[in-house]
């Protein structure tokens, strides 16, 4: 009896089991319950973020005036804690304006203050709240450029300066010691051609641990029309080197202020050996050049022969200068072969008033060269000493050579 009894509250329960599965699964296989698949639909909805239209200024204090220019009415000045509201207007044209030392080629954005006021900031000047933009302070005494270091001179004994002349170029040298170190502050000023700035780090015996070239060109690009700026930064520690550069269409004495970084993408390559670059003979015969067109001629016009000093590179380079630009070419003899380049200037240079300043280039390679006139500018044949830079379009060959060698016609 107690088993029957047993028997049957075991059935009940199985039987309520039954029904309650049953039931579960009616529900999960009627089409009618939509709602657990809405909310899935509306959780994985993606909403159009709005834009972020609040700009501060990353410089310290910036002006907000009542026309897009610098000749605009200032109408306030606020400081970078200051949210600027965007208004969704830009003006129709860019400025160049170098802050801190960097050119920045932007629009005007119109823009409400916190006290309600309307007007126009220096898209250049300013960001987002997160954005990574802009730069300390650079002056004579204080700057921290990438991938070099920061440095305060307030702190570096002060081992003096040189200055030298030669034709429009005028070049000042600084050197300053602290903790073993030596560094030495290279800035040459050619005139309305451009300016070069180079930083080395050396120990105490002059080795160098990290150098950093800056320089700013006029009348490049095919038309001669661009200004080309130009950053490398070279570490002999970790055996890397960093390059940006900037093309403007303002000359810097049109600038406000000079810049003194490019405003550019960093591209990292590893440092090449300069050494393993192997070059011609010094003074190899001029004939050699087998290989230059035929419509270049060697006896007409005028032509410069360079050979590079002997504790660098053994090489000689010819350049034709034959009337204008696109007809002058320059040979130069890397691995063997015979490379042969087209100048990039509209006008070549006038030997006469003791400067070479010109660039050559093909599709791998891309030949600088400053040279100056070395004695009396009256004779017959002169001789040049200077710089060139060689570098390929790869970015694995970057080299400064330092040359001299004779001009005539």
């Amino acid at each position: 009896m107690k088993i029957n009894s047993l028997t049957s509250k075991f059935s009940m329960f199985f039987a309520v089991i039954f029904l309650i599965s049953c039931g579960d699964k009616t529900k999960q296989e009627n089409p009618e319950t939509t709602t657990e698949t809405t909310s899935e639909a509306s959780d994985t909805t993606a909403e159009t973020p709005k834009e972020d239209t609040t700009y501060y200024s990353w410089v310290d204090n910036i002006n907000v005036r009542d026309a897009s220019n610098t000749k605009g009415k200032v109408v306030g000045t606020y400081s970078a804690e200051d949210a600027l509201e965007f208004t969704g207007v830009k003006s129709d044209h860019k400025d160049i304006i170098t802050l801190r030392g960097v050119a920045y080629n932007d629009n005007w954005l119109k823009i409400t203050t916190k006290d309600n006021k309307e007007g126009w900031v220096f898209g250049g000047a300013v960001k987002h709240e997160d954005e990574i933009k802009g730069n300390g302070i650079i002056t004579n005494e204080k700057f921290d450029f990438p991938h070099f270091g920061s440095f305060d001179l307030n702190s570096w004994t002060d081992l003096g300066v040189t200055k030298t002349q030669g034709g429009d170029a005028e070049t000042s040298t600084y050197r300053y010691m602290k903790d073993n170190q030596i560094l030495e502050i290279e800035k040459t000023d050619v005139g309305e051609y451009g300016y070069y700035y180079t930083y080395r780090l050396m120990d105490a015996k002059n080795t160098l641990q990290k150098e950093r070239k800056f320089s700013f060109e006029a009348g490049m690009g095919d038309t001669g029309t661009m200004m080309e700026l130009t950053e490398v930064v070279k570490n002999f520690t970790n055996k890397k080197q960093y390059a940006r550069k900037q093309m403007l269409t303002k000359h810097f004495m049109q600038l406000n202020a000079r810049p003194e970084m490019v405003n550019g993408n960093w591209e990292e390559t590893a440092l090449i050996d300069e050494s393993k670059i192997a070059f011609a003979k010094p003074l190899q015969i001029i004939s050699d050049f087998v290989s230059l067109p035929k419509e270049v001629d060697i006896d007409s016009g005028c032509s410069c022969t360079f050979r590079t000093h002997p504790k660098d590179y053994e090489t000689v380079i010819f350049f034709s200068t034959i009337e204008e630009a696109p007809k002058a070419f320059a040979a130069i003899r890397i691995d063997g072969k015979n490379i042969l380049l087209k100048s990039k200037k509209v006008k070549n240079p006038d030997y006469k008033r003791g400067d070479y300043h010109a660039h050559y280039y093909n599709d791998t390679y891309d030949l600088k060269i400053i040279a100056f006139r070395n004695g009396e500018p009256e004779t017959e044949s002169q001789e040049y000493a200077g710089t060139m830079q060689l570098t390929s379009k790869d970015g694995t060959v970057h080299i400064d050579i330092n040359t001299f060698g004779v001009c005539g016609c």
